[in-house]
């Protein structure tokens, strides 16, 4: 007996604003994935099928589920188990029929993933639609779909020099909300939010203990434009091996934190306890008397106490 076919389901998702849309806007060039997935299939007469699929994985479950509550849509799956070198994995996957939903509305604040959110759309646009009857029709349409899944996964492997340019990034300076929200999805993905403790010979205590933000990315451009915002200095990360795309790295040292901080903290999802320390820790840096060996023993186990705290933090991947 031959199966019912379904209707379609369209999944409707919240209505999100501006905030939300470039936080989230934000992790995906940092951390997800947009494209399409290619499915061999036994039961097709063409053999192949194309899935679109938007993909953000992270060690916290919680923040998973605060990213499907904004949106209203898709699905938490277990992805890896801890290991010597990784810790515990989930993924949080939106379907096509979720894209639909998603995707118009998160396009214009994509920067780095606009391009496969472009296409991915383009793709939804048609998907399904061909007569599985017509071998003609099926060969079109297959033809099509390949084209278009061949450019996005050329998109999501690609490693960049120091020169590869984001057509849509915006010339004129967005409104501080917004790419203060965009930096805090970057965050929240990628970056961290530490104290760096360094050894000095020849200050007082030998120790100092320095507010720091980073973010990484393969994506020179990406980090210079949001240089552009914030200041900060982007270094060259040592490559680990030939496999790896080259990785750069901004530095937002104490003076950029203590502008940014204030605004960034109540945005972040995931890190806001590491901003709050670090808020702490640049009202009192350096308000000691360096010629009171109690009060420099005084700083010194503060400044330790806080620093062990966001060494604690990061380390269990929050």
């Amino acid at each position: 007996m031959r199966g019912r076919r379904t209707a379609r389901i369209h999944h409707v998702g919240n209505a999100l604003d501006s905030t939300e849309l470039y936080y989230l806007a934000g992790f995906f060039d940092g951390e997800g994935y947009i494209g399409i997935q290619k499915v061999s299939r036994s039961d097709r007469a063409n053999r192949v099928s194309y899935q679109a699929r938007a993909i953000i994985g992270h060690t916290s479950v919680e923040l998973l589920n605060k990213l499907r509550e904004m949106t209203g849509l898709g699905k938490i799956f277990f992805h890896g188990p801890e290991t010597d070198r990784r810790k515990e994995s989930h993924q949080l996957s939106w379907t096509p029929n979720d894209l639909r939903a998603l995707l118009p509305q998160l396009l214009p604040c994509l920067y780095l993933k606009r391009q496969q959110a472009e296409l991915v759309s383009k793709y939804l646009s048609f998907a399904g639609q061909v007569n599985h009857k017509d071998a003609v029709a099926v060969a079109e349409y297959n033809a099509k779909c390949e084209e278009i899944y061949d450019q996005v996964s050329i998109l999501n492997r690609r490693g960049e020099s120091k020169e590869p340019a984001i057509a849509h990034f915006p010339v004129v300076p967005l409104e501080e909300k917004k790419w203060l929200a965009y930096l805090a999805g970057l965050i929240d993905g990628e970056g961290t939010l530490t104290i760096r403790k360094s050894h000095r010979a020849h200050r007082q205590g030998r120790v100092t203990y320095n507010a720091m933000a980073t973010i990484p990315s393969t994506n020179y451009s990406l980090l210079n434009r949001i240089m552009g915002w914030t200041g900060g200095v982007i270094r060259e990360k040592l490559k680990r091996s030939d496999n790896h795309k080259q990785c750069f790295e901004l530095h937002l040292g104490p003076t950029e934190l203590r502008q940014i901080l204030p605004g960034l903290k109540p945005l972040l999802l995931l890190k806001q306890s590491q901003a709050k320390l670090l808020m702490e820790h640049l009202e009192v840096a350096g308000h000691f008397n360096r010629k009171d060996p109690n009060a420099v023993a005084d700083y010194m186990s503060g400044r330790e106490e806080v620093y062990q705290q966001l060494k604690k933090l990061n380390k269990r991947g929050t």
